[in-house]
């Protein structure tokens, strides 16, 4: 079976949102990445790729950062527009 390149990995625009949803609020706090994911308990390599999208966050790690950042749920998903529509 051939593996596909990690460079060649499609970033759904989805996922490319939420992780610059992330990013944004996180600066906004003025927390770091070390930071934050110490509180989460991920590496901050895994919440660097959070924020560009690469890994997708599960909807409990989602819910986990909502409340430490003290961020409504919502918020991650505003202002996005579906290129297919």
């Amino acid at each position: 079976m051939l593996r596909k390149n990690l460079s060649q990995k499609a970033v759904h625009p989805i996922d490319r949102h939420i992780g610059m949803q992330l990013r944004r609020f996180r600066k906004l706090h003025g927390i770091t990445q070390a930071d934050l994911a110490c509180r989460i308990g991920v590496t901050s390599q895994q919440l660097q790729k959070y924020e560009k999208g690469i890994n997708r966050l599960s909807c409990s790690r989602l819910y986990t950062i909502s409340k430490e950042l003290n961020i409504p749920l919502p918020h991650f998903l505003a202002a996005y527009e579906d290129p297919i529509n």
